[in-house]
């Protein structure tokens, strides 16, 4: 119980702040179906409960990301899955990006490799155009990675017929 009743709490949390930046404890422990006397039981104030909601949004995005199997099938249906898998987690996609200071002062980084390698791939098997900058993606414009390693394995980026 208090497992599901902690990750109501962080779902909730995304939603709400996904929709408004200043929604209250209140209207996050509403929209949990907890009381604001349990959400404090879990989450000692909005601080703490903000921080361990990006952590656990940070979380289900790489799940989501790896869920999408972009290494296979033709780049089109890896597209195609990984936008559908980002709309089912679209609130935490919202949450993470739509303020830059969300992702401010937590431990996790976030690695926008595998779209680029996506992106990639797709010159390379001539589904995408190859003056396109594959470099470039809305989380960068959010928060820019402080660094990235240029070049991706040559097998992920490989058309999948090539391999």
């Amino acid at each position: 119980m208090r497992v599901r009743t902690r990750a109501a709490i962080l779902t909730a949390t995304a939603s709400a702040l996904a929709a408004d930046r200043l929604a209250t404890l209140a209207d996050i422990s509403a929209s949990a179906g907890v009381s604001r006397t349990t959400l404090h039981r879990y989450f000692a104030d909005r601080e703490t409960l903000v921080y361990e909601a990006t952590l656990d949004s940070i979380r289900i995005l790489v799940e989501t990301v790896d869920e999408a199997a972009l290494e296979h099938g033709p780049t089109a249906d890896a597209l195609r899955r990984l936008i559908t898998a980002l709309l089912s987690i679209a609130d935490r996609v919202l949450f993470l990006f739509a303020e830059r200071a969300t992702l401010q002062n937590t431990p996790a980084e976030l690695n926008e490799d595998f779209l680029i390698c996506l992106i990639e791939r797709g010159q390379h098997d001539g589904t995408f155009d190859p003056d396109l900058d594959a470099t470039w993606n809305p989380a960068r414009a959010v928060r820019p990675s402080p660094a990235r390693v240029r070049g991706c394995d040559q097998r992920r980026i490989a058309a999948p017929h090539a391999r």
